[in-house]
């Protein structure tokens, strides 16, 4: 089990693709609630694209939970940390759930929070990569095939730890920048938590809700 901490809820729309959707319930709107069960009454933060905030606030109307809408865009670290720093007060570890991966569920959520042990900094939960990857020339000549035991499909959350984040506008890969010599750790994910990313994945990820 891992230790106590109060923690920054926040829900990233790191695609468009955050608006389609399964059964006629939208991502955003699944990935919130599933977030907010784990969050109880605690205030949501939701950043999103300024591009796409009124879609958001149209999309969340009818949500009766504690909600602020940040506009930035998730997807750059050294933006995200600006928007969010603020906000830290009194959180130990911020927790940031991709809305582009609809079914995520609570149990990987609480899963990856009680990762968070007293010497690591930052969790997320990770998946091999089964399939063969080439690296294609334009001629269509194979030039390559990659080693996929170095290669993982990263999932979401993640729990980071504030004490770990870089006042930088460096990327490692992460939501957030972390500084250097932060401990990370990678948790086994369910292989089911997969992104939408067009239309085509929403027919999959229908028949998994089943």
């Amino acid at each position: 089990m891992g230790v106590h901490v109060n923690i920054c809820y926040v829900l990233a729309i790191t695609s468009t693709s955050a608006f389609l959707e399964i059964e006629n319930v939208s991502n955003v709107a699944r990935t919130l609630k599933t977030l907010h069960d784990v969050a109880g009454g605690q205030e949501i933060i939701v950043a999103v694209a300024p591009v796409s905030e009124p879609q958001l606030r149209q999309t969340l109307a009818s949500f009766s939970a504690k909600i602020m809408i940040i506009g930035v865009d998730p997807t750059h670290a050294g933006a995200l940390h600006l928007a969010l720093k603020n906000h830290f007060k009194g959180a130990d570890a911020v927790l940031i759930v991709d809305a582009s991966y609809p079914l995520v569920t609570k149990e990987q959520i609480v899963r990856t929070i009680d990762s968070l042990a007293v010497n690591i900094d930052a969790v997320r939960p990770v998946l091999p990569f089964n399939e063969t990857l080439k690296i294609i020339e334009k001629d269509s000549v194979v030039k390559a095939t990659l080693d996929r035991t170095t290669v993982k499909r990263i999932s979401t959350p993640e729990l980071i730890r504030v004490l770990a984040i870089a006042d930088s506008k460096s990327d490692q890969g992460w939501f957030l920048p972390l500084k250097s010599g932060a401990r990370t750790l990678a948790i086994e994910g369910d292989s089911k938590i997969t992104r939408i990313n067009s239309e085509r994945d929403l027919g999959l990820s229908a028949l998994l809700l089943q």
